[in-house]
């Protein structure tokens, strides 16, 4: 089913002359292009698409989280793998005071992203906060790869520094394991703990393990993997912000350009507060503009921006380039009101998808 619901989904953006518009439009010369009513699974295939089409990276910034994981769910079903760089929920005053610290998980994703990614889900907490710079996660992090030489003595001295823990059997994250020429190490955000197997100094197979059974998952040849430090990590005074990472050439799309632009001014008086609270308390904090991503003008030094707006907002009215959908609505567990509202779609000649979460709620 859902295979025929991407494909409605399809033939409706290929016969639209909004989408050959917008198509136009981010292959011209102009930096800003507008829609409105493009959001949810119809937002998240335009993403996939455009990411296939256009010889450029793409960005994406929300105003909440949740946004964010809905937004790589539906990508997911898609088949695009997108990279999600989180927030790690920490205030200006943690970084005035010297304890401020980025998370594994927005290690690990920094570490994709250094790699290439296609496309990079954010929020505007993410994009702004500092982030530790490229030459700062490199050397935070090991890649490892068959061929590679490793001493498995040294690893383990190194794995320590990075805050793992030596056990007789790894089984949670942030454990590894050395019997002999066998090394096996649990990443942090990892599904499965990796199994690295050595002969005569070099590895020999890199595969993903059941930390349950410890029986190798099958068909888990790795090639290479990055191996980050198992707990959260100070940032150094030589950091950075998420778009010093990007593709000078991304395109960013912004998911609700006025949400944007609100929760930046409130990180902005928060900075503020956190930078008076710092003098008052002697810290002699840096301004605030070196510790915020300065918003505007990365808006206006980018590329090319994408701006999606909800069709029912107030700003929405007579922007840009217009598309036909309506966002999630709900029907407050009104079984009957939502069978009435099906009904009439089917009568009017749609094609109606339910998907449901669980067996129970499709019954």
């Amino acid at each position: 089913m859902t295979d025929r619901f991407v494909e409605h989904i399809q033939s409706y953006f290929y016969r639209t002359s909004s989408y050959t518009n917008l198509l136009n439009q981010l292959q011209g010369n102009e930096h800003s292009v507008h829609v409105q009513g493009l959001e949810g699974f119809p937002l998240a295939w335009a993403l996939h698409d455009l990411a296939g089409r256009i010889s450029r990276p793409v960005v994406a910034a929300a105003a909440s989280w949740e946004e964010i994981r809905s937004l790589h769910l539906d990508l997911s079903v898609l088949g695009r793998d997108s990279v999600c760089f989180p927030s790690n929920s920490q205030s200006v005053l943690a970084y005035y005071q010297g304890t401020y610290r980025n998370s594994a998980e927005q290690i690990k994703s920094l570490s994709r992203i250094s790699r290439g990614a296609d496309v990079v889900l954010t929020t505007i907490r993410g994009l702004c906060m500092p982030a530790p710079g490229l030459e700062d996660l490199t050397s935070r992090m090991i890649s490892v790869k068959p061929g590679d030489a490793m001493d498995l003595e040294q690893i383990s001295e190194v794995l320590t520094q990075m805050n793992y823990v030596r056990v007789p059997k790894t089984s949670i994250h942030g454990e590894f394991t050395l019997r002999g020429e066998v090394l096996d190490i649990f990443v942090p955000e990892d599904d499965f703990p990796i199994r690295i197997s050595v002969d005569w100094d070099h590895i020999e197979t890199i595969k993903n393990y059941d930390p349950l059974t410890q029986l190798p998952v099958e068909g888990s040849n790795l090639g290479e993997v990055s191996i980050i430090p198992a707990l959260d990590i100070e940032v150094s005074g030589s950091c950075s912000h998420l778009p010093s990472l990007l593709d000078p050439e991304t395109l960013v799309v912004l998911l609700g350009s006025s949400a944007l632009e609100n929760s930046y001014q409130s990180m902005r008086k928060e900075a503020a507060d956190a930078y008076r609270r710092a003098v008052i308390e002697s810290l002699s904090p840096p301004d605030i503009d070196s510790v915020l991503l300065d918003y505007p003008s990365f808006l206006k030094t980018s590329k090319k921006v994408l701006s999606c707006t909800d069709i029912r907002s107030a700003d929405a009215k007579g922007r840009g380039i217009s598309f036909a959908f309506q966002g999630p609505r709900s029907f407050f567990g009104n079984m009957h009101y939502f069978r009435e509202e099906t009904e009439h779609l089917v009568n009017a000649g749609y094609s109606v998808f339910v998907f449901c979460g669980s067996g129970a709620q499709m019954q």
